[in-house]
């Protein structure tokens, strides 16, 4: 199993934690996915980014899971952001990024 679905949840743990709301927080498919779906939990999912201006996103997450056409495009971006926390477990990583104008 990859690590990445226990990454999940520890990321939703922060965000709950942080108290940030899911819907404020930008990423792709499958960091999207509604947990109510994956887990049979709590309704808990994040923006789509798909076709947001990155520009208006108060927060993004970052990973080497999802499957777009430009990721580079995404992770230049978001160093230009604040890295509030970064989960890793072997090859797979998530990482939560605050927009500094917003």
């Amino acid at each position: 199993m990859l690590p990445y679905f226990s990454l999940e949840k520890d990321l939703a743990a922060y965000v709950k934690h942080q108290g940030i709301r899911p819907g404020d927080i930008y990423s792709f498919y499958p960091v999207t996915n509604n947990q109510a779906l994956s887990w049979l939990d709590e309704d808990f999912a994040y923006a789509d980014a798909s076709h947001a201006n990155m520009d208006t996103c108060r927060y993004v997450i970052t990973s080497n899971v999802y499957n777009i056409k430009n990721p580079e495009a995404i992770h230049a971006k978001a160093q230009q952001w604040i890295p509030l926390k970064h989960f890793s477990r072997g090859q797979v990583y998530l990482k939560l990024y605050k927009n500094p104008a917003r």
